[in-house]
């Protein structure tokens, strides 16, 4: 009676772990099925916000995908190999994020009558986390004269941590100046500063 009773505690138990296996299986392939669309990728991160070229990714602006094995962090790679990259197009908000959009460096590329400048940050950290490709600013003088008005920013260039190094090097805006701005700012570069009139997004 004793071994009849244990055959049917191991049959029974056999059935439950096949029912769970069954199950599992069913929904990961009903999510991935169903949750896959033609822009939305589910084995990659996706934009938290509209990125625009020669954004600066940090990590605020990468999410795991809504849907798909992504959403469990399943196939997705690792966040360090994006962060600190730049965008070199548009992603628009809830698209995939992928290394083929990225580079290490921004795009310095300008219109052919805009200069690309060099700015200095060491003194406005933090500015440098308000600033971003597209805000625009004033740069003044010493006495906070308007040097250049509405200069638009073309990137900000910051050194990714390295080997847990608590003080990387301060960034820097490249900024887009007429040859006339880049001329009434290059004997006062040291001495200027830049005030944000307005945001990129």
């Amino acid at each position: 009676m004793n071994t009849l009773h244990n055959l049917w505690k191991v049959w029974l138990i056999r059935w439950r772990m096949i029912g769970l296996v069954v199950a599992y299986s069913a929904t990961v392939f009903l999510i991935v099925r169903f949750c896959t669309t033609p822009n939305l990728s589910n084995l990659h991160y996706v934009a938290s916000k509209k990125l625009l070229k020669n954004h600066r990714l940090v990590a605020a602006d990468i999410q795991v995908p809504t849907c798909g094995p992504g959403r469990w962090g399943w196939f997705l790679p690792d966040r360090d190999s994006l962060e600190g990259k730049y965008v070199t197009s548009e992603i628009p908000q809830s698209r995939v994020i992928s290394i083929e959009n990225l580079s290490d460096f921004p795009d310095v590329q300008l219109h052919a009558n805009l200069r690309p400048v060099v700015f200095p940050l060491e003194t406005q950290q933090q500015l440098a986390q308000f600033l971003d490709a597209d805000s625009i600013v004033d740069v003044l003088g010493t006495e906070s004269e308007p040097l250049a008005g509405t200069v638009r920013v073309h990137a900000v260039v910051c050194q990714s941590v390295v080997n847990g190094d608590k003080n990387p090097s301060p960034c820097y805006a490249i900024l887009e100046l007429s040859q006339q701005q880049e001329i009434a700012i290059s004997k006062l570069k040291e001495k200027m500063r830049l005030v944000l009139t307005k945001t990129s997004q």
